[in-house]
């Protein structure tokens, strides 16, 4: 993939997570500056540097995310210039596969007895209660760690942060009655991202995130955009997973963290 494509998505998935789970974005020179009010996890906290970033300044961005009560963290791609190894004094907190796929109609009657729906306010907390229960799970699909309350209020006051550079759809599946799983689609331009894929337990590989993600396509499909990207825990089951749904892999993106905030 070629640098200027990534540097296309990082840009778009940092817009994404202002709109999901971060609360700022400050562009510095060669990166971008992220982080979250609610959530201290330093995959949501973290310096994204950019080709041309002089590792002289890394001090500074980890005395900003000290300040912020933050562990100092780099999260870095291809667009790196540390090459595959971490700076002194960080380890590997997350390594993520950024995969992709091509946007495309939806394929009817593949799940038979699931119903995938874009919804609103008015069920915000039927699709919160379904997210907290796939994200707690041992088996979850897409498990960083335990699930804390702050994701919870993140992702609840996302349902009121619109922009006009996106659209956003706030996806619940359910079957019987019941919600059974929840995605996350945000749309801008030719680009779709997707967030936040979970299956409740007790209906995993029972065709639930196959409806998600169809409905992601076909959503994406309707809204004018050609390609769908995601990240995913690399080296996993789900990673092959997505794979078997038509997403490939393009490039690796591993955030670093080091030390304990003040």
């Amino acid at each position: 993939m070629r640098n200027s494509e990534i540097r296309t998505l990082l840009g778009l998935h940092h817009t994404f997570l202002l709109s999901t789970f971060c609360s700022e974005r400050h562009p510095m020179p060669h990166g971008d500056l992220m982080l979250s009010d609610l959530i201290a996890d330093p995959y949501y906290n973290f310096f994204c540097p950019d080709a041309g970033f002089a590792w002289s300044a890394l001090g500074s961005l980890s005395d900003t995310l000290h300040d912020r009560g933050r562990l100092p963290a780099l999260y870095t791609t291809p667009l790196s210039p540390m090459g595959k190894d971490a700076p002194a004094g960080f380890s590997p907190h997350a390594c993520d596969s950024w995969m992709l796929r091509e946007a495309s109609p939806r394929d009817t009657g593949i799940t038979p007895g699931i119903e995938v729906r874009s919804i609103t306010t008015d069920a915000r907390e039927e699709f919160l209660t379904a997210f907290s229960s796939a994200y707690s799970s041992d088996d979850a699909v897409d498990l960083y760690g335990p699930l804390e309350e702050s994701h919870i209020q993140a992702l609840r006051r996302s349902f009121e942060i619109t922009g006009p550079e996106y659209e956003k759809f706030y996806l619940l599946a359910r079957s019987g009655g019941r919600a059974v799983g929840v995605a996350v689609l945000l749309v801008a331009g030719a680009h779709a991202g997707v967030y936040a894929v979970g299956t409740v337990p007790g209906v995993r590989r029972r065709g639930v995130g196959r409806a998600l993600l169809n409905e992601c396509s076909g959503l994406a499909f309707d809204t004018g955009a050609t390609s769908l990207f995601l990240q995913v825990e690399a080296g996993t089951a789900a990673e092959k997973w997505y794979g078997k749904l038509g997403y490939r892999h393009a490039f690796h993106g591993t955030c670093y963290a080091s030390g304990a905030p003040r």
